[in-house]
């Protein structure tokens, strides 16, 4: 799409530079995938150009953020940024519209005092309105689009922490580790949030950065220290007894504990039943 042809368009003139041309066209690429319906429904626009330059304007800002445009030119990567793109657009209207305590820092005693809400399945819900004034980040929640590898991302919006979240796993293990590791972000990797950090938990290849290796650190000892684990037969002998005592000990949800097990043993029969017995979705719907 040439410029003179946006301008035909009714494009605003603001809007046309050549980032938001190139985004515009990996846009437009998604209907040939069968993925334009979602992103349809999604925004809650009849009009296919309205919600192309409501997102392409959204996403050509951000490609000065992020390096998500700069790998591949496929499918999985601009669903991102469009989801990305509502995140920012929420956390914005939320800093704006509302008074956002200033950002003092966030140490791993605070991660620790987080994952204890772990217990009460129902904190998920007031998460966001807790990370707010309690430490002054934004959290926002925003569904996953289908394929979409992507569990979570944190970065800045002026010095407030903004951290999204896909719940592209409906586990309540998932929910906790995902949040875990972005506040890990922020306690470990601050003064580096101007910069978009997009994870993949699920893909170790891709995400083994130094940042990302020591996010995973900090997130695990901060859900189970390593000398609860060092003294806990939970990990030689996974049964519901010693579940049960590791959780307690490290005052998180069993099923939290569960979690972080079964990725230690890198056996993911163990507590299936158990992990897959609460559903992240269902409780956000309450």
């Amino acid at each position: 799409m040439s410029k003179s042809e946006s301008k035909s368009l009714s494009i605003p003139s603001t809007y046309i530079n050549q980032q938001f041309i190139e985004v515009l066209s990996k846009l437009n690429g998604i209907k040939e995938i069968c993925k334009w319906r979602e992103i349809k429904e999604r925004f809650n626009i009849d009009d296919e150009l309205l919600i192309m330059i409501e997102t392409a304007n959204e996403l050509s800002i951000l490609q000065k953020q992020s390096t998500l445009f700069r790998k591949k030119d496929n499918a999985n990567e601009v669903l991102t940024a469009v989801w990305l793109g509502s995140i920012l657009k929420k956390a914005k209207k939320l800093f704006f519209t509302q008074k956002v305590p200033s950002f003092t820092g966030l140490n791993q005693q605070d991660l620790i005092n987080i994952c204890s809400m772990s217990k009460n399945t129902s904190s998920i819900n007031r998460m966001g309105n807790y990370l707010l004034h309690t430490h002054g980040i934004i959290l926002i929640y925003e569904k996953s689009y289908s394929g979409m590898k992507v569990d979570g991302v944190v970065t800045k919006l002026n010095s407030t922490p903004v951290i999204g979240m896909s719940m592209r796993f409906a586990r309540y293990d998932n929910y906790w580790f995902t949040l875990i590791h972005e506040l890990a972000h922020i306690t470990l990797h601050y003064e580096n949030l101007n910069q978009v950090v997009i994870d993949d938990l699920d893909n170790e290849d891709e995400n083994g950065t130094q940042m990302e290796t020591e996010a995973n650190r900090l997130a695990s000892d901060s859900l189970i220290s390593q000398r609860i684990f060092n003294k806990s037969d939970a990990v030689r002998y996974p049964n519901v007894e010693n579940l049960h005592k590791i959780a307690s000990q490290a005052q998180i949800h069993p099923i939290v504990a569960a979690g972080l097990i079964r990725n230690r043993l890198n056996n993911f029969r163990v507590y299936s039943d158990l992990v897959n017995s609460i559903n992240v979705h269902s409780l956000l719907e309450e």
